[in-house]
């Protein structure tokens, strides 16, 4: 299970990475728009009040920032099924052993 966090930085959600570096928080920015030359996940739209056939676009790179950088949790924020399925996929892939 993926959870949402605003990042201050940016100041959009985004979505927590654990990862063993307790000293830094991993996350994938979420935005409503493509960005101009990077690889994105498009999954469904997961906030309460999105209308059915929205999107998201997860940015497919993993930011390294602060830990003071992560805001307050976005409870609302649920993935699907399938959206975690197609996450989990990219980070298996992203990290696997080599």
């Amino acid at each position: 299970m993926f959870k949402f966090y605003r990042n201050k930085k940016t100041r959009h959600p985004s979505i927590s990475i654990r990862t063993k570096d307790k000293t830094k928080w991993s996350n994938m920015p979420i935005s409503h728009s493509k960005t101009k030359g990077d690889a994105n996940l498009i999954i469904d739209d997961s906030h309460p009040l999105a209308k059915k056939g929205d999107v998201v676009y997860i940015r497919l790179y993993i930011r390294k920032d602060k830990r003071g950088v992560k805001g307050h949790p976005y409870r609302e924020y649920v993935l699907t099924r399938a959206s975690e399925k197609a996450l989990k996929r990219y980070l298996k892939r992203k990290y696997k052993k080599r």
